[in-house]
């Protein structure tokens, strides 16, 4: 009885995973979760109508802290509405589906947000050292929640699989957007996040990005990219709060910003992903691609 009552207890995280086509990488992604030295959590994961295999990998897993919902192919989004709708854990943990959780993963969020019950959001440094360019070392991001603010004019300071989330204050801001949902649909959750509630990251790295050829951003027009990253720095300078006096500084660091989104993506094509070619017979259509 003791055991089914632990079962049926809602937890205190909810780690959530979209997918759509994720072999290779899924598995790896759903037990470097599972693996965690965190008891008090359940992962969340929604198959987005994939054809590949993966509903049916992941289903012969039989840990009864992990949940496979299937549903038809309707997006990133409407599969990560999916699974905010189903958690009942009080923090929400993200992992992309192609991406790596480090030890104290889901540990050390839960422990932040218990401590600072202001804050709404935390994540940490990212480490990119799976995949093609396994040799690039950890990146730390802005701590603070104003370092986040002044940084989001420039670029996006928050690294998706390693953001925690208080639930109730995700709920508050409607979720993920459905008019995102081909791009930064974490950038402007964000944005949203961070009018009302402050932001945080963690100097420790708390996942692993795999850079690989087919990154789920890759099949997106780049003019339509560019758009939505030069969007995405004038909202901050708009909707972040900056004091009076500074809002001027606010807007011209954005301008800033929308420039290097144009010229770093737009002209470049850089975006986070590996700078190789991809080699001969390496899987780059969109059916190849896990949607995170």
């Amino acid at each position: 009885m003791q055991d089914r009552d632990r079962v049926d207890a809602a937890p205190a995280v909810t780690a959530i995973m979209t997918v759509y086509n994720g072999l290779p990488f899924v598995e790896e992604a759903v037990d470097s979760l599972l693996a965690q030295d965190f008891d008090d959590f359940e992962l969340v994961v929604v198959d987005d109508g994939s054809t590949d295999g993966t509903a049916e990998a992941l289903g012969r897993r039989t840990d009864p802290r992990m949940r496979l919902v299937r549903r038809p192919h309707q997006g990133r989004v409407a599969a990560l509405n999916h699974a905010v709708g189903l958690a009942r854990g009080r923090y929400l943990a993200n992992l992309d589906a192609d991406d790596l959780a480090l030890p104290g993963r889901l540990a050390l969020p839960a422990r932040f947000l218990d401590e600072h019950p202001e804050v709404a959001m935390v994540a940490s440094a990212v480490q990119p050292f799976v995949g093609e360019e396994s040799g690039r070392p950890s990146r730390r991001l802005p701590s603070s929640d104003r370092a986040i603010r002044w940084s989001f004019l420039l670029h996006n300071p928050v690294f998706h699989s390693s953001a925690t989330f208080r639930t109730t204050s995700l709920a508050g801001v409607g979720g993920y957007d459905p008019a995102y949902s081909d791009a930064l649909c974490d950038a402007d959750l964000l944005l949203r996040l961070g009018r009302r509630h402050r932001l945080w990251n963690l100097d420790v790295p708390l996942a692993a990005k795999r850079l690989h050829y087919g990154q789920h951003f890759a099949a997106v027009d780049r003019r339509r990219r560019v758009r939505r990253h030069m969007a995405c720095r004038l909202r901050a300078a708009r909707e972040f709060g900056f004091p009076l006096p500074l809002r001027p500084v606010a807007y011209a660091v954005a301008a800033v910003g929308a420039a290097r989104s144009m010229v770093v993506i737009g002209l470049a094509g850089h975006n986070g992903r590996v700078r190789r070619r991809p080699r001969s017979g390496h899987p780059t259509t969109p059916e190849a691609r896990a949607s995170r």
